[in-house]
């Protein structure tokens, strides 16, 4: 009997606002599967359709955010992978805007396959974007 008027008492103290529950507010991680605090990057660049043997293609890279005056901060994987052999040569660098990136000098002819990977920053809401370019080396 002292249990349920206990309950019933304290029930009635905290719809009326007299005793609260104090706890941390609730936070979202993207990195935890919340969809809605994720924001999306698009990966825009251009990289040349052809170059000659010896020279070094100019990758532009350009990460975008669908938030205005946003700029998504973190790192991009570049790899140039040789069509029809296991050959690739992997870049990474640092990215904080807009950038041309070089690659490596190509002695081998052929059709390379790029591939530019955005990895933000641990702790920021941007999400891995990805994206493919073709590459003839003549």
């Amino acid at each position: 009997m002292k249990k349920i008027i206990a309950g019933l008492a304290t029930a009635t103290m905290m719809s009326a606002g007299l005793i609260g529950v104090s706890t941390a507010p609730a936070s979202a991680d993207c990195n935890r599967g919340y969809q809605g605090t994720c924001e999306s990057t698009d990966n825009k660049g251009r990289a040349p359709g052809s170059i000659k043997r010896g020279n070094k293609p100019k990758i532009k890279v350009r990460i975008t955010a669908p938030v205005e005056g946003v700029e998504p901060t973190g790192r991009v994987k570049i790899i140039y992978r040789h069509v029809g052999s296991k050959f690739e040569v992997i870049k990474r660098k640092d990215y904080d805007g807009p950038k041309k990136y070089i690659g490596p000098r190509f002695t081998r002819a052929g059709e390379y396959k790029v591939i530019v990977v955005f990895i933000p920053e641990p702790g920021t809401p941007f999400k891995r974007s990805k994206e493919t370019y073709r590459i003839t080396i003549k």
